[in-house]
């Protein structure tokens, strides 16, 4: 004889749902294919991890870029060098878009004791960021690092 045994669950609360036994096994080995079905996948993605080397791989950071002594050595690209002498101030060398915009400058201030040295001219919110006070312009001497945006935007491309 087979005994057939009835299981009572609640779905909701106003609802009561009776299930045969043989249907519960059923759905019991379906239930078991589906969790080794996810448990497979899970498996692959982990052997995936393993194996494949992320795309996004760190370049190495570039050497700095530094002030040259001899300022018809330096070159920024994309910009024109134009040199100007003064009577109390030595040779001026600029180089901008344009002769009337300039990005870099070197003074070689021959009667000054602060001695050659470059300028970059950039907006005065920028020098603000970096730390100067209004109206004050650093002084970069050769062997400086030029600072970023700088070397990023006129030597490293």
């Amino acid at each position: 004889m087979i005994k057939e045994t009835i299981f009572i669950s609640t779905k909701n609360a106003n609802q009561i749902t009776m299930t045969s036994g043989w249907v519960r096994d059923w759905t019991d080995d379906w239930v078991d294919d589906w969790v080794k079905a996810r448990d497979w996948v899970d498996d692959v993605k982990d052997w995936i991890k393993d194996k494949v080397v992320p795309r996004a791989v760190p370049l190495p950071p570039y050497p700095p870029i530094i002030f040259p002594l001899n300022p018809d050595y330096f070159n920024p690209r994309g910009l024109i060098k134009n040199i100007y002498p003064t009577p109390n101030n030595g040779m001026i060398y600029k180089w901008g878009v344009d002769a009337k915009t300039t990005i870099f400058e070197w003074h070689e201030n021959t009667e000054f004791s602060n001695g050659p040295h470059y300028h970059i001219n950039p907006l005065s919110d920028m020098y603000e960021a970096l730390g100067y006070d209004d109206g004050e312009q650093p002084h970069f001497y050769a062997g400086n690092i030029i600072p970023e945006p700088w070397a990023t935007l006129y030597f490293r491309w």
